[in-house]
């Protein structure tokens, strides 16, 4: 294996030919992994969200309750974030690891695309049109990330909100 920058990854890989298979097995499961998790959070997030701005702007809740739950769903909203992008970041790792072994082994879907390129040039390479649609062709990560935001700034009004004692909150 040759050095390398992270901006100028490695051509070649140090793997025996006989362990080629295993390898590509192993991180292909692990890239999976990583996604599901990726895509758990977010659901797992909303979850705790409900509960705590059902809290914060409760019309019987304390002063002290909104305070804290308030709070709460500004960690949990950036903690997920952060933990969203976290397994983003691993699974595009093992991802364009294994696009770099598909290119090695000759692995190819049309027009030269690997099955593990980018959906867009995967889509694009087996003839998939909606890949370039309206909704399609926005990340879904980013999207979650914007809403992410929009809660922890929720749990942020309500702190506002109940500093002010504002009438909103009393029902």
């Amino acid at each position: 294996m040759t050095q390398s920058t992270p901006s100028d990854p490695p051509s070649e890989f140090a793997i025996p030919p006989q362990r080629v298979d295993m390898v590509y097995s192993a991180i292909a499961a692990r890239r999976t992994a990583f996604d599901t998790m990726m895509w758990q959070v977010p659901a797992l997030g909303l979850a705790a969200q409900a509960f705590l701005l059902t809290i914060a702007f409760g019309s019987s809740s304390s002063n002290a309750a909104r305070y804290i739950s308030g709070a709460l769903a500004m960690i949990v909203a950036l903690v997920a974030i952060q933990t969203m992008l976290k397994h983003r970041s691993n699974e595009l790792t093992d991802n364009l690891i294994l696009e770099r072994l598909e290119k090695l082994e000759g692995i190819e879907i049309g027009l030269g695309s690997s099955p593990h390129a980018a959906p867009r040039e995967r889509g694009r390479a087996v003839g998939n049109e909606l890949i370039d649609g309206t909704f399609e062709k926005h990340k879904s990560v980013h999207l979650w990330v914007i809403s992410l935001c929009g809660f922890a700034l929720a749990g942020g009004l309500a702190i506002v909100l109940t500093v002010c004692d504002a009438p909103v909150l009393r029902g």
